[in-house]
């Protein structure tokens, strides 16, 4: 394989897309899909996730300090296109979308679709330019009941079929590769 250098660029590909849930002043929910999500840490479990700073949800992560992570999957690509063509400066979009959702423990919006959800309180804050990094501590994790392997490295993640972006596109999983 030939290689070659290119200029540096926002990404790395492929990502995996989360829809952050928040709250804004009113108490009202929002979501916004994100694909700057990492785990940062495993004790205590913590995740880090990024976005721009003139994010309405960025705007109500600052202000509460805390967050869900809702893991997209196929059947929800539809709220995934709406609710990143829209800001929440401009319409309610659990209204307008009909999203379907549950308050969490931790009082922040859950996609009731969602098989995989965290609940996050923000711990650190990093701000650059354009972007504010939160780093959170995972507080629960909520998931479907028809999950049953939920350990370290034993859940078989092509069953809940999550969604991974990459510019343009979004892509399901394909196999397992043995490691």
């Amino acid at each position: 394989m030939m290689h070659k250098n290119v200029k540096a660029q926002q990404g790395f590909f492929p990502q995996p897309i989360y829809m952050i849930g928040s709250v804004d002043e009113e108490n009202k929910p929002d979501f916004a899909p994100v694909t700057w999500l990492t785990s940062c840490s495993a004790e205590p479990p913590m995740m880090m996730t990024a976005m721009n700073k003139k994010m309405v949800t960025c705007a109500n992560i600052i202000r509460t300090r805390k967050f869900s992570a809702n893991i997209l999957t196929n059947n929800l690509k539809s709220i995934i296109i709406k609710c990143g063509k829209n800001s929440a400066k401009d319409i309610d979009k659990i209204k307008e979308f009909g999203i379907d959702f549950v308050w969490g423990n931790l009082a922040v919006p859950l996609l009731n679709e969602s098989p995989w959800i965290y609940e996050c309180i923000v711990t650190n804050m990093v701000e650059t330019e354009n972007t504010m990094i939160f780093i959170g501590t995972v507080e629960n994790i909520v998931v479907d009941s028809s999950i049953d392997e939920i350990g370290y490295g034993k859940m078989d993640i092509r069953l809940m079929q999550p969604l991974v972006y990459s510019p343009g596109s979004l892509y399901l999983l394909g196999e397992s590769v043995e490691i």
